[in-house]
């Protein structure tokens, strides 16, 4: 079965737009590489060449720099959520299995291709770290996700689904039509998913581990990143 692949970088990223500058936030740069930039280079390593890029907010840029790639554009970004892109970008008849990836995520390398291998049809990559109300948390049953969501208590929850999963045609079906239902323009597509996974859809969890995974939704995050990254640099420079 083949893969592809949707981003979502339609929003204007408003919280985090004194260090954008006016750029949309998946433009930003990381060792001098935009964060979609990576997400899409990665997505290639791994074979998975069919990628969607759901934009809005200065979609030409986007256009301009990634010509290889599918786009669908969300022309209200500024008033809808991440639900509403993604009910864009899915198909009411999906053959492929899909990567569903927010265009604002630092990951490492081996994340995609450690998906693609776990052997699961839907799974989502997951960081243990301690939490807030801020994070979209999940709760995990014998390696199986039950609930999914911002609304979780952070102090009993298993750790944070920071954006990354990897979900089969059939759930991505059933997604779609979870995004169409629930009509609510507001609400992030987890809330879909929280809805499939209360009706008995099964979604595994893959623990990263100790690999960088990085949801830049503040200046804060994307200081706490550049000093990571400098630090691990610096660490295998010294071996």
């Amino acid at each position: 079965m083949s893969t592809r692949a949707i981003i979502l970088a339609a929003g204007i990223s408003s919280r985090i737009f004194e260090l954008t500058k006016g750029l949309p936030k998946g433009l930003m740069e990381i060792n001098g590489e935009s964060i979609v930039g990576r997400i899409v280079r990665l997505l290639k390593a791994t074979k998975v060449d069919d990628i969607t890029l759901v934009v809005g907010y200065r979609e030409e840029l986007f256009r301009e720099k990634f010509p290889e790639c599918n786009f669908v554009t969300n022309p209200d970004y500024r008033s809808t959520n991440t639900c509403v892109s993604l009910e864009m970008a899915l198909k009411s008849k999906e053959t492929d299995s899909v990567f569903i990836i927010n265009g604002d995520v630092y990951f490492e390398e081996d994340i995609l291709p450690q998906m693609l291998a776990s052997g699961h049809k839907t799974v989502a990559a997951v960081s243990l770290h301690p939490l807030t109300d801020e994070e979209i948390k999940v709760l995990v049953t014998d390696g199986k996700i039950t609930t999914i969501g911002k609304h979780l208590n952070e102090e009993i929850a298993y750790g944070e689904a920071f954006g990354i999963y990897l979900i089969s045609p059939k759930f991505a079906v059933y997604l779609k039509r979870e995004l169409k239902l629930l009509n609510n323009p507001l609400l992030f597509y987890e809330a879909g998913m929280d809805r499939l996974l209360a009706g008995g859809h099964v979604m595994n969890v893959l623990n990263v581990g100790d690999s960088v995974v990085q949801e830049l939704d503040f200046p804060a995050d994307y200081e706490a990143l550049v000093k990571i990254i400098a630090a691990k640099s610096e660490w295998h420079n010294e071996l």
